[in-house]
This record gives C-alpha cells, structure tokens and sequence, in this order.
C-alpha cells in the first residue's frame, strides 16, 4: 500500500551516527513521503520510540518500524510490546554490536 497510509519509524542508531548512508537516505525519503507527523527517526531514546509505538497503537495507525538487528533486539528485551498495527523491517547486521544470530538459531 501507500507509505502514506503509515507513521515511518526509523530505530538505525549506528547508520545514524554516519555520513553519505544510503540506508538514511532512503528510510528519510520515506518518512517524507509518508506526510506523517508521527513519523522520524530514533537514535538511542528506546523510551520516546516505546512511548511513540504505544500512542500509535491506541490510534490503530499502520507503522513501518525500520531498525537495524541490534537496536530492534534491544528494543525487544526492554519492552513488552503488542504491536498489532507495526510491520517491523529489520536491515541486518549486528556491526560488532552483538553475536551474529542465523536463522537456525531463532
């Protein structure tokens, strides 16, 4: 469907953090073109993307959470969440982060 039809929440802490990321430059054009007010990236502040996630749901608003492994995983373990409105995309890579997990270990 249309990105228009979901608040875009971006969790890429360490792509963040770098200059020229093509994975920033797209999930930005995305935000943009979503029109959402809710939409917008997340560096470290698990708390405020929690909170965020939670009012989103109360309003039954699609969201397209897009986050690397590692961040996605930390998020996970610090919050309970039901997310019956969220696609979650995860973009890989743990960038020394964590232990690379493969499939066959989830």
């Amino acid at each position: 469907g249309s990105v228009e039809n979901y608040a875009v929440l971006a969790l890429l802490p360490s792509y963040l953090e770098r200059q020229g990321s093509s994975l920033i430059y797209m999930v930005d054009d995305l935000i943009k073109k979503s029109k959402n007010p809710d939409s917008g990236f997340y560096l470290h502040d698990l708390e405020a993307m929690t909170q965020k996630l939670y009012d989103l749901e109360k309003k039954k608003q699609k969201v397209l959470l897009i986050g690397v492994s590692f961040a996605l995983l930390d998020l996970a373990e610090k919050h309970s969440l039901n997310l019956q409105h969220t696609i979650v995309m995860e973009t890989g890579g743990m960038k020394g982060r964590r232990k690379e997990m493969i499939r066959a270990e989830l």
